[in-house]
């Protein structure tokens, strides 16, 4: 599936800032962002996206690096 205009915002939006938790890695943070990510099926042509999922990006409590993980592994603690 490629980039869907009607595609509906998670209902995170309002929760930037909130601490959560990462059921994949048993981590806290912070989270930071859920953004579309699209996969380009055909590199170096971005006429071709594959498959589009949601990415979680989060940061560890008080600053660090962030990391990924996908919207069904956030739960709030």
């Amino acid at each position: 599936m490629g980039m869907d205009a009607e595609r509906p915002v998670p209902p995170w939006g309002g929760h930037v800032g909130r601490t959560v938790r990462d059921a994949a890695t048993g981590r806290v943070g912070v989270l930071m962002a859920v953004l579309p990510y699209a996969e380009v099926s055909h590199l170096g042509d971005l006429g071709h996206l594959g498959n589009t999922h949601w990415v979680v990006y989060l940061r560890p409590v008080g600053g660090g690096r962030e990391w990924t993980t996908v919207p069904e592994a956030v739960t709030w603690p």
